[in-house]
């Protein structure tokens, strides 16, 4: 039996389905997101935003918005607020109209990766290494990590604030080490260039050295 491709869908039929996607659940929107650039693209849209979201309509959601990054786009990441109300303003605004004390142009290429807490990990450079950054968005700072020097092919990574590793260990009063302006953990999980080996490694801005890799 001969195999016919799939017709895409209309642009303007992809947008009401999104828009269908209830306002209270914010994980189910995301995952549409990331489904593919196409649909992040939708999501991302202002007015797909303020459809969702009205001005005059109350919004019992905590989400004030999140980063995204036009594909081969060599400005900084942007923020999108989800509500006019937000705490972070009501409009698009690039990473550096959140962190002034960066070096000039490192952001210009980012990649943002993951959030957590107020604080926001990128990565600053495609390559073989991986090169990372954490910006506190609230306190306005950019945390230039030291690179990790392994071969990456493909990886995943998180972040985890101050809160989130007190709750796991018990301890309490972490500082970070001179040279970094707040408390952070950072998990990557990597894939070598041949596709097989995945390894696991931890940096803490208590203690600012990658850990040695876990398969």
């Amino acid at each position: 039996m001969e195999e016919r491709e799939a017709t895409p869908l209309p642009d303007d039929v992809v947008r009401e389905i999104l828009l269908g996607v209830p306002t209270v659940d914010i994980v189910a929107l995301f995952r549409c997101a990331v489904t593919c650039k196409q649909w992040r693209a939708f999501v991302a849209d202002l007015s797909f935003l303020r459809h969702h979201w009205p001005e005059n309509a109350r919004h019992p959601s905590s989400l004030l918005g999140f980063f995204d990054k036009r594909y081969n786009d060599r400005e900084p990441p942007f923020f999108s607020p989800v509500s006019p109300e937000s705490v972070l303003g009501s409009r698009r605004r690039s990473l550096t109209s959140f962190v002034r004390g960066a070096p000039d142009g490192i952001l210009d290429d980012a990649v943002p990766l993951a959030a957590r807490g107020g604080l926001l990990l990128v990565r600053l450079i495609a390559g073989d290494s991986l090169h990372l950054a954490v910006c506190d968005i609230l306190k306005g700072t950019c945390d230039v990590l030291p690179p990790l020097e392994c071969r990456v092919s493909e990886c995943g990574c998180a972040v985890l604030a101050r809160e989130d590793c007190c709750s796991l260990d018990g301890q309490q009063g972490r500082t970070p080490s001179t040279g970094y302006s707040t408390f952070f953990k950072v998990l990557a999980m990597v894939i070598g260039s041949n596709d097989q080996d995945c390894n696991t490694y931890t940096f803490s801005s208590s203690e600012p050295n990658w850990s040695q890799p876990r398969r």
